[in-house]
């Protein structure tokens, strides 16, 4: 899901990006009466920051959305494990078919995040 809306933002921004950067080199030539030139090279200073803020944050979300499905299959594994030590191997089974079965509380989570 994460890569559809990156890809959804992508498209979005280079529609945006050209509309926006003229509109802010105007504005801001004349509010601080520089040239073009000047607000230019500013606003597309402004974007590669914020380009590269977007960048980091994406980043930053694919790593939580790849450790929290490793660290909902390594509960469910050590949840079946404890199970198994305190209860034996027979409702270890049944634990387990209920965390990764069909209408298992963890399918979603615990899938191979690759």
């Amino acid at each position: 899901m994460l890569s559809k809306v990156s890809s959804a933002t992508m498209a979005l921004g280079t529609l945006a990006a050209p509309h926006l950067e003229r509109g802010a080199t105007q504005a801001l030539s004349s509010l601080t009466n520089q040239s073009n030139a000047e607000a230019s090279s500013q606003v597309e200073i402004a974007g590669e920051v914020a380009s590269g803020t977007v960048s980091a944050v994406s980043t930053m979300c694919r790593a939580l959305e790849i450790s929290s499905k490793i660290l909902a299959r390594n509960i469910a594994s050590n949840t079946v494990m404890i199970v198994s030590h305190k209860y034996g191997s027979d409702v270890a089974a049944v634990t387990e078919a209920a965390i990764a079965g069909p209408e298992g509380i963890c399918k979603s989570t615990v899938e191979d995040p690759n």
